[in-house]
């Protein structure tokens, strides 16, 4: 099975994150910041064009302005999806806009894959200024653990997490869970210039993305995928099922 994580980026075309997934041909596709815009649904449109499953739980953003638009996560699988959930590990501060009080989901799915069943699940944790732990963001990631303490195997846990390797969430997550890979100096973002409350990056320095699984997992290959597309690099894995 190859498993595919990226932050596809809001302000990314449709069509070129479309293009991209439909060239990497993943067999579970685990996104983050998929939005839904003048009656389009990018979830949906991958699924259609791709021939995915998929679930996806949106949730709505402020943005500057009073402007307010849906984004979410989401996973997209060519096996049959037979349980979904989602749960809330932040809720937003009415009236902020800012990164850091953003509504974050965790989105999971049951995966029916022959004789055996997998449970697949993504997340986007919220940003913090210039990556740091503070007391909001371990309340986050404490809501996370809750939410996938009782996975003990055939488990599969990714997604952007807004955090660094040598962060505690990363290494409470690698006490509980094995990173799959690649190793965790290979960074995953910046490609695209960023700027917000006086912290500028322009180059790909940061590792910010993840896969990890249960312990029984059997992962052959991790590698970090190159493309044009987003400020997110995807990471591929193979797992033998």
């Amino acid at each position: 099975m190859k498993l595919l994580q990226w932050n596809v980026w809001y302000h990314e075309k449709y069509e070129n994150v479309v293009e991209f997934l439909g060239q990497a041909g993943a067999d579970v596709i685990c996104l983050q910041e998929l939005t839904e815009q003048n009656e389009i649904s990018l979830p949906e449109l991958i699924a259609k064009e791709l021939g995915y499953n998929f679930y996806f739980e949106p949730t709505v953003v402020e943005g500057t302005e009073n402007t307010k638009f849906v984004m979410g996560n989401a996973v997209l699988s060519k096996f049959p999806i037979v349980k979904r959930r989602s749960v809330l590990v932040q809720k937003n501060d009415p009236g902020s806009e800012s990164y850091e009080t953003e509504d974050r989901r965790y989105v999971e799915v049951v995966l029916d894959i022959g004789k055996t069943k997998f449970t697949v699940g993504t997340v986007h944790l919220s940003y913090s200024h210039e990556f740091s732990i503070n007391q909001r963001k371990l309340a986050e990631a404490h809501e996370l653990y809750k939410a996938i303490k009782s996975h003990k195997k055939n488990f599969i846990l990714t997604g952007d997490l807004n955090a660094t390797p040598e962060s505690s969430i990363i290494q409470a997550l690698s006490y509980k869970l094995r990173h799959a890979g690649p190793g965790l100096d290979k960074p995953t973002w910046t490609t695209k210039p960023f700027s917000y409350n006086g912290f500028i990056a322009k180059e790909l320095n940061w590792r910010l993305d993840y896969v990890f699984t249960s312990p029984d997992v059997n992962v052959r290959s991790a590698k970090i995928l190159k493309t044009k597309y987003s400020d997110h690099l995807p990471i591929m894995v193979s797992i033998l099922v």
